[in-house]
């Protein structure tokens, strides 16, 4: 049975694709440039909405308030990391065998995540092809981590051995 999505996450959808539109046909017509939230290779800092990090679930997901325009802030949303898939940090997922080696490997990726959201800032790109949500309910977007020079999430996750394979 494929679950809802949750009231606030879909809110949270309308919300940023809605300001995203009002905030483009405003500075059109003052003749600004836009602000840039779409991720792009060049300059991925200034991609997506910046994520206050509430809580660390496991390696790839978490539940944080986005930051609008205007000063508004989003209520609180989970999210799943859209381009990597972290070790389980427990053994309730049914779609595959989860080993207790991989629920060690699991919670070393939280707590890797969770360090890292403590010193580092977040920016979320919310994902606008497909699917936006997961069959949880889940909101799919991009991390990046804000910094000289910034990084995807999912690179750092990759070279922290935090991802799981194919193969593994």
């Amino acid at each position: 049975m494929k679950s809802q999505p949750k009231e606030s996450q879909t809110l949270w959808l309308a919300v940023v694709g809605f300001a995203s539109m009002l905030l483009g046909f405003y500075a059109g017509q003052r003749g600004e440039d836009v602000p840039v939230v779409n991720a792009t290779a060049a300059h991925p800092y200034r991609s997506g909405y910046p994520v206050e990090v509430l809580r660390v679930i496991d390696g790839d997901t978490l539940v944080g308030r986005v930051s609008l325009p205007w000063g508004e802030t989003s209520r609180d949303i989970t999210f799943r990391a859209a381009d990597f898939d972290a070790w389980e940090a427990s053994k309730r997922r049914r779609s595959v065998t989860v080993t207790d080696e991989e629920v060690a490997k699991g919670k070393d990726a939280k707590d890797w995540l969770a360090k890292l959201v403590k010193k580092e800032r977040l920016r979320v790109q919310p994902m606008k092809e497909g699917s936006s949500q997961d069959k949880y309910g889940r909101a799919l977007g991009v991390f990046y981590v804000q910094g000289d020079p910034p990084r995807r999430l999912a690179d750092m996750a990759t070279e922290s051995g935090h991802v799981r394979t194919e193969t593994q």
